[in-house]
């Protein structure tokens, strides 16, 4: 296996800058337990620089970040170094997923896999969620207006940017140069004689073991990223000024979490709060709710993406089963005043 920086420093594939280190604000958020406030100091710390990847003949598989160079050797694409250690204990392996072995699929050695001449890639894992599919693959279309890559390179990407009606609505508003989209199945792989990657734009590790142990300085957005999300979204839009001021974010049908929300959906609503269901809702129906809100309750959650939406002075109240220093939506509140 080969980390970035390793393939980075043994010229494995050629890295070219795109953007240079930001200072970003980190912090927890604030929990109120027992009746009582517990703030987190507010830090600054940097995000490293983001760089465009070439390598010649590399393999990509549908719902992975990983490139496979050869039999022996996958890049796995994710932020490491000392402050994100996927070595750490707390940590579920994350590269033991990727791992080569005679139970794993990752590498098929079949010759007849589809080449493509020249591609550039926007597959992620966790491709099915809305959080993932936002911060960790649309975010590529900033990277990507960076370059002057040729506009006739298209782009591959998971197939729930297809299937998912949403997913579909938001790759057709960044992918405004039009560039041809080759979909790619799970697990289905591809071959690219010219393979355009890029570095990670944001600190999001994959899932922990002990959520009650997480230090707020792992989890990194870049606020010129964000602000780039959230205006291309908005812009998009004419957003009337509406009624629905205080919403209550729950889930449809099965897909209800193990904990109250029932309970929680009838107090909500006691006091003037609208549930809604963010999956039922189109895009642009998510961010006139969000962006009309004065306070959103909601469990922790991808639906909560869409804070990037909201408006200055709105309260936002998340809960957790267990306590511990999250700061994926407090970081994100941050930005997006």
């Amino acid at each position: 296996m080969i980390d970035l920086e390793t393939a980075k420093n043994n010229r494995v594939a050629k890295f070219t800058r795109i953007t240079g280190e930001q200072v970003v604000k980190i912090c927890g958020p604030t929990y109120y337990l027992n009746h009582r406030i517990e703030k987190h100091t507010e830090k600054e710390d940097k995000i490293d620089a983001t760089y465009m990847i070439y390598i010649k003949n590399g393999i990509i598989s549908g719902s992975s970040n990983t490139i496979i160079l050869d039999k022996n050797n996958i890049i796995y694409n994710h932020i490491s170094g000392p402050n994100v250690n996927y070595t750490d204990d707390i940590f579920c392996d994350y590269r033991k997923v990727y791992s080569i072995g005679p139970k794993t699929r990752y590498y098929t050695g079949n010759n007849d896999l589809l080449t493509v001449e020249s591609a550039i890639s926007f597959c992620i894992n966790y491709n099915y969620n809305y959080y993932h599919y936002v911060f960790e693959c649309l975010s590529k279309f900033y990277i990507l207006e960076q370059t002057n890559l040729d506009k006739s390179i298209p782009i591959i990407i998971d197939s729930t940017a297809r299937e998912i009606p949403q997913f579909e609505e938001l790759l057709q508003i960044f992918n405004s140069e039009r560039r041809q989209v080759i979909y790619l199945e799970r697990r289905q792989q591809i071959v690219i004689s010219n393979l355009i990657a890029f570095t990670p734009t944001l600190y999001i590790p994959a899932n922990f073991k002990d959520y009650t142990n997480i230090k707020a300085n792992w989890i990194k957005f870049n606020p010129s990223i964000i602000d780039y999300l959230r205006n291309t979204i908005l812009k998009k839009y004419i957003i009337p000024n509406n009624d629905t001021k205080r919403i209550y974010i729950s889930r449809n049908g099965n897909k209800l979490r193990s904990y109250n929300d029932i309970q929680i959906k009838t107090m909500t609503e006691s006091i003037g709060f609208k549930t809604i269901f963010p999956e039922r809702y189109t895009i642009e129906e998510q961010v006139l709710t969000f962006n009309n809100a004065n306070y959103i309750i909601a469990a922790s959650g991808a639906a909560l993406t869409n804070i990037i939406f909201y408006r200055p002075n709105t309260t936002v109240m998340y809960y957790r089963i267990k306590k511990s220093i999250f700061p994926y939506f407090q970081v994100l509140l941050n930005i997006s005043i």
